[in-house]
């Protein structure tokens, strides 16, 4: 229910006086449950950049623990790689 009620109602954004009451519900939420308060398009980005790097970090480590070598890579050519 969490899932499919509050979040979509925190990340959409209202105009005017629906902009408050959106504020002050998130506000009483996050009284009860521990949610990302800053719902504006930018801050979620950041925060799903940060939350990503911090995941391949531990996935490299832990490869690395059962003696693999990884290398990250920011992109890769497709059609190169599909090139028989």
């Amino acid at each position: 229910m969490y899932f499919c009620k509050v979040i979509p109602f925190l990340y959409t954004l209202f105009l005017g006086i629906l902009a408050l009451i959106q504020k002050l519900i998130v506000n009483i939420i996050r009284l009860f449950r521990a949610i990302t308060f800053k719902v504006t398009e930018n801050a979620v980005r950041v925060i799903v950049h940060k939350t990503f790097a911090l995941a391949t970090q531990m996935f490299i480590l832990a490869m690395e623990n059962e003696q693999y070598d990884t290398c990250t890579m920011e992109g890769f050519y497709s059609k190169i790689v599909k090139k028989p």
